[in-house]
């Protein structure tokens, strides 16, 4: 997996692009999901928690990457629902398929850690790499990091430059 600074750079665009043109969606689909994910927070603070989940899927359904990453937690964590890690990460694909920075960096930990999926260091690099381009710091330190060590992938100071810089970035 040989990547230039180019590549990143190109993908980061093509990222922040695709992020711009989901602001552009039906406004009254992005209300019904305003209106779930009030609805559901609501739930949550009166420890209404099975019914807020219930509400967190609705909203998923209809598109809420926030809605699946949210009922993600509550599988992984049996918040509300009985606990299931198979479903968890069912959810956090989706809202990784939204790139949702937070999913994107639990599905590259589970591939780079092998936990609950067989371990594929190259996937895991590709999941931190969209998180980090995402927003993700946690990502962007940790490919730094990688890039200037050499570890898991090749050594390459002007590529950890770049990730460092993001991380600084605010």
């Amino acid at each position: 997996m040989d990547r230039s600074l180019k590549y990143y750079k190109v993908l980061e665009k093509e990222l922040r692009k695709k992020n711009g043109q989901k602001k552009k969606e039906n406004f009254s689909l992005l209300q019904e999901r305003a209106k779930l994910m009030e609805y559901a927070k609501r739930c949550f603070q009166y420890n209404m928690y099975s019914h807020g989940v219930e509400v967190l899927i609705q909203a998923s359904v209809l598109g809420e990457s926030e809605a699946s990453f949210l009922v993600g937690t509550c599988y992984e964590k049996g918040i509300g629902v009985e606990k299931d890690l198979e479903r968890a990460y069912d959810y956090y694909k989706v809202a990784a398929e939204s790139d949702d920075p937070r999913a994107l960096e639990i599905l590259g930990t589970a591939y780079l850690s092998g936990h609950p999926y067989q371990k594929d260091e190259q996937r895991g690099i590709e999941l931190y790499e969209k998180a980090a381009l995402s927003g993700n710091k946690r990502c962007q330190k940790y490919l730094a990091d990688l890039f200037q060590e050499g570890k898991l992938v090749q050594k390459d100071v002007r590529i950890a430059k770049y990730f460092l810089n993001l991380y600084q970035k605010k």
